[in-house]
């Protein structure tokens, strides 16, 4: 069989299931959350998830085919239901009423709330690690890194960031990395609006595990850029040859830690 009619079949079969789904055909399991029922085949949720497995074959209320999720809306469930039919998920998004201003947060009519998808992306990501759903956690991991640069109001940015330093789970580490960097790209054009500077206030006073991590990355990585070569979709270290000081406003100044490469350069400039 070609790839193309692989892919059509499977396209085909997902469809199938899924609309099974929708209209509880063949389904031997319930998951329950906040009040709702979410009829689903224990043979497509059991194979991606080795803790509903686990539930759905042991001695506990779940093998008689009820599981419930609690601690988490019932939005997020969904959306993790989707993807184990589909291999995606979708956002919920709410619309202001006509007439009213935008708010961080909120959106107005045909304007996508993309604070509310953010945080979506973060949920997704704590409840396919705590499923050991490793192809969700990909997922929502790169749906919230596009997400964070599509982004590019850095006081909006700034009210989310609590939300992923609220996760309690190894993995969260993949999410703060991302948030950090693109922190750190925020800031880099001095000087800084107010509103971005209050901002900013805001998150190290706020979250000091943010302000931790933040210094971390600046003694790691002092000087970040982007490269052509590697592409400018990411952020690199980089070395400079020549700062400018910004008190004469002339060339020949050197960053902290780097007397002797620079001077070692000049000399060989002057030499020369």
């Amino acid at each position: 069989m070609m790839r193309s009619q692989l892919n059509t079949y499977y396209n085909d079969l997902c469809k199938q299931m899924l609309s099974a789904q929708h209209r509880g055909e063949f389904c031997d399991l319930d998951i329950v959350c906040n009040g709702h029922t979410i009829p689903v085949h224990k043979v497509i949720i059991c194979l991606q998830s080795p803790v509903i497995k686990a539930a759905c074959t042991g001695s506990f209320a779940e093998s008689c085919g009820r599981y419930e999720i609690k601690d988490c809306s019932y939005e997020t469930v969904q959306g993790m239901v989707d993807y184990l039919y589909t291999g995606n998920y979708d956002t919920y998004t709410k619309e202001l009423p006509k007439g009213q201003s935008e708010k961080p947060g909120e959106i107005v009519p045909g304007q996508r709330d993309v604070l509310c998808e953010l945080v979506q992306h973060v949920k997704m990501f704590g409840l396919a690690d705590k499923y050991l759903i490793d192809g969700l956690l990909e997922l929502s991991r790169n749906k919230f890194k596009k997400t964070v640069r599509d982004e590019r109001d850095t006081c909006a940015f700034s009210q989310f960031v609590a939300e992923v330093y609220d996760l309690q789970c190894e993995s969260s580490k993949e999410l703060r990395d991302i948030v950090v960097e693109s922190f750190r790209e925020r800031v880099a054009v001095t000087p800084l609006k107010p509103t971005v500077q209050e901002a900013v206030d805001g998150l190290i006073d706020e979250i000091p595990e943010f302000a931790g991590d933040l210094a971390r990355s600046y003694l790691r990585r002092p000087i970040l850029g982007h490269c052509t070569t590697c592409g400018t979709h990411k952020l690199v270290s980089i070395s400079t040859l020549q700062c400018r000081c910004e008190e004469c406003g002339k060339g020949g100044a050197t960053p902290l830690g780097s007397w002797e490469p620079m001077s070692i350069l000049w000399g060989t400039m002057i030499y020369f």
